[in-house]
């Protein structure tokens, strides 16, 4: 026997926290979505709503492209550091080993390619020739005595992702961990779970996701500690992801509106 949730509407006291955001950057074709997960469509965002820093709002991105994997719903509860982040002439950087370079420099303190290279174990021209690259791009600054990471070119906060699912928790909590790798927090939103959902419940709090029926937490997620090469490359892609192509073919910011009230 499952306990179902009795899908409705939800969160209406909170909608003017969450803006939403169609991502640029979609994979080819769309996955098919069983009618019950859509109908969690308003649970995921009144949870997106209720994080941890959504106070003063929070974005949410259906089926962003990630590092690895698709979730339903990405959510970054709004921070100034997005702001900024959107203001830097740099397109997004969206491959590993960028991501890797960059989070290796500070942006305080100049590294010597020789260093970098030590810090990263790959040879120094390698080295070389990545921070120039990053350098055209304005990703990396040079400086008398090395390479420094441009100040806003670093997490714009942290990243959420959420899973929808009808019946199958295990699969769900499956999804969520393997988001983990670059999410700092994933949980899995369920439209019903077994009459006892006790085993559900306790392999969420075991592997530190969240598990949600519907619009209301059984287990909240479990903030993860993360490189900061991993939490880099995940804003990265949120960044791609709340950008437009301009005429000239470059990507420019999406206008967020971010000092003014949020609509859904």
């Amino acid at each position: 026997m499952s306990v179902a949730l009795a899908i409705g509407p939800v969160g209406m006291a909170r909608s003017g926290r969450v803006q939403e955001h169609l991502a640029s950057r979609t994979r080819p074709g769309r996955r098919f979505v069983p009618r019950a997960e859509l109908e969690l469509s308003p649970a995921l965002r009144d949870l997106a709503a209720r994080l941890p820093g959504a106070s003063s709002g929070v974005i949410v991105i259906s089926e962003m492209s990630g590092p690895t994997g698709l979730p339903d719903l990405v959510a970054l509860p709004i921070t100034p550091k997005l702001e900024s982040r959107l203001a830097l002439e740099c397109p997004p950087v969206l491959a590993w080993g960028d991501a890797r370079l960059a989070a290796a420099c500070s942006s305080s303190r100049a590294l010597s390619e020789r260093a970098l290279a030590r810090r990263l174990d790959v040879p120094e021209d390698a080295v070389r020739r990545r921070a120039r690259r990053l350098e055209r791009e304005g990703a990396l600054l040079r400086a008398s005595r090395g390479w420094l990471r441009a100040h806003e070119l670093e997490p714009v906060g942290r990243l959420y992702a959420l899973e929808a699912k009808v019946s199958d928790w295990n699969a769900g909590l499956g999804q969520a961990l393997r988001y983990g790798s670059w999410a700092d927090a994933s949980a899995v939103v369920m439209a019903q779970l077994p009459r006892d959902p006790s085993p559900a419940i306790t392999q969420a709090l075991q592997l530190g996701l969240g598990l949600a029926l519907g619009p209301r937490w059984l287990v909240r997620p479990k903030v993860r500690r993360l490189s900061l090469a991993h939490r880099l490359w995940a804003s990265e892609h949120l960044i791609a992801a709340l950008r437009v192509p301009s005429s000239r073919g470059q990507e420019l910011p999406k206008p967020l509106g971010l000092g003014v009230a949020l609509e859904r």
